[in-house]
């Protein structure tokens, strides 16, 4: 009798079937867009901006200047004595770069007790710039003279 039975809405097996296969559909052909090269080159410039931060932190904790030295796929912070221990990690503040992600170019600068980027022991009037290329996009990770605030932005 129609009227005893409780009636249960939901989906049917071919409707969840159906929408299984569009879903399919959506990430087979969204999956070739992904470039895993410009996330790796995001995530590497978000952490170059971090880690700059970071050293001008270390700089001002420490009352001496550092030295960031970049290489094509290498950045690591050093004094006179070489680099140094990130006291957050408790290993050498060496990092290299993810595969995919390299400098376009590079060019070594010091970090003063202040915080501030300069080139050796003039205070710099013009920002420091370093370029990372990842696939066919850049981004740039910029510190701006005097006040030493990083900012990352597109190529």
């Amino acid at each position: 009798v129609k009227g005893d039975r409780k009636y249960h809405r939901g989906f049917t097996l071919i409707e969840v079937v159906v929408v299984m296969m569009l879903l399919g559909i959506i990430s087979i052909s969204v999956i070739p867009n992904w470039d895993n090269a410009q996330a790796n080159l995001n995530h590497q410039a978000a952490l170059l901006s971090r880690n700059l931060s970071h050293t001008q932190v270390l700089a001002m904790n420490r009352g001496s200047a550092l030295t960031v030295n970049f290489s094509s796929k290498v950045y690591s912070v050093s004094d006179a004595g070489g680099i140094i221990t990130d006291p957050a990690t408790g290993n050498l503040f060496s990092v290299t770069l993810e595969e995919g992600v390299a400098f376009s170019s590079w060019s070594d600068f010091t970090i003063d007790m202040l915080g501030r980027p300069n080139s050796g022991v003039v205070l710099s009037v013009s920002p420091f710039t370093q370029t990372l290329l990842g696939g066919a996009r850049s981004k740039l990770v910029t510190i701006s003279p005097i006040s030493g605030l990083v900012t990352v932005t597109e190529g």
